[in-house]
């Protein structure tokens, strides 16, 4: 019987070991439970749909396939539109990228599976993750919906984004949306 390794590669492997040493050495405390769950391959074998996100990823799980790419792209031109000014663009990384790599340990402890990512390709993630879920909140008008009629293209591509949102794989810590949010 084989058993199958959450490490694919030397290379994992070692981000493995790095991501342990880091946390070990961090003066954080890390003592929380995992709230940010995959769905059991078992059920989202049977209904793919229902736990897949097909329009937008958020997060790690699904962020990296392909069929996002257009997609990243387009999050990325949101969140840079989202930042109130040209300082906040100009100093991003100073001001939101520095702040979520110093709690990237206990970022990886709210995820249930382990994260085969580098700590700064996981910050990046969540960092314009975050900006685009915060975009996409302040701008979603439920009354407008209801208004709009149902035939409505764009009506329909906002329900298939809002439902893709919250998919229980497409999540984002809330910690990691309120230390962004107060920029």
């Amino acid at each position: 019987m084989t058993v199958e390794s959450i490490l694919t590669s030397i290379e994992s492997e070692r981000r493995w070991v790095d991501d342990c040493m880091r946390s070990f050495q961090s003066d954080l405390t890390i003592d929380i439970s995992p709230c940010v769950f995959q769905v059991p391959k078992s059920f989202a074998e049977t209904k793919p749909q229902a736990y897949t996100p097909q329009k937008i990823s958020l997060g790690p799980y699904h962020h990296l396939r392909p069929e996002f790419f257009t997609t990243q792209r387009h999050k990325l031109t949101v969140a840079k539109n989202f930042l109130n000014n040209d300082h906040q663009v100009q100093h991003f990384a100073e001001e939101v990228l520095d702040k979520l790599w110093l709690v990237e340990p206990l970022i990886r402890a709210y995820y249930d599976k382990y994260l085969d990512l580098e700590g700064k390709t996981l910050v990046w993630i969540l960092a314009i993750d975050s900006l685009y879920l915060l975009n996409f909140l302040n701008s979603y008008n439920t009354q407008d919906d209801q208004e709009v009629d149902d035939s409505n293209s764009n009506s329909h591509e906002r329900r298939k984004l809002a439902q893709d949102v919250m998919m229980l794989e497409n999540q984002i810590p809330s910690f990691v949306l309120i230390e962004i949010s107060t920029l």
